[in-house]
């Protein structure tokens, strides 16, 4: 083989060897971005969370439930703010059911309580017709 025909044959590798591992990126790009494909850690880190909201979002009116019937409690919960808040749903309802109260649970349940709170506010503050 000539030195010529080497150089050619070189050339032709390289490009060939550009072009595969670009085709590669487009070919994972157009995967990822345009038909949703997703590698099997970031499909289970995504159930994981669903899973986790789901669970936070069922049991954060039975949280709220628990704590509102303490009447010391929820007075000592108005008084606070932000992060007391979420200290003291998860100093006073330790578990509902089987799940114990993790920092999204009490976040879940925070939202239900202030929920409930504003809704009777605005109740008891609206004029009543009749």
């Amino acid at each position: 083989m000539k030195w010529e025909d080497k150089k050619a044959l070189k050339e032709k590798v390289q490009v060939g060897g550009i072009s595969a591992v670009a085709g590669a990126v487009v070919w994972w790009f157009v995967l990822a971005h345009g038909f949703g494909w997703e590698n099997a850690s970031t499909a289970k880190e995504q159930a994981d969370t669903a899973a986790e909201n789901a669970v936070a979002a069922a049991i954060a009116p039975l949280c709220a439930d628990q704590l509102m019937a303490n009447k010391d409690v929820l007075a000592k919960y108005q008084k606070a703010a932000g992060y007391d808040q979420d200290t003291i749903v998860q100093d006073t309802v330790k578990k509902i059911g089987s799940v114990t109260l993790d920092y999204k649970n009490a976040d879940a349940c925070v939202n239900a309580i202030n929920t409930r709170l504003k809704a009777a506010s605005e109740k008891t503050s609206s004029p009543s017709k009749g």
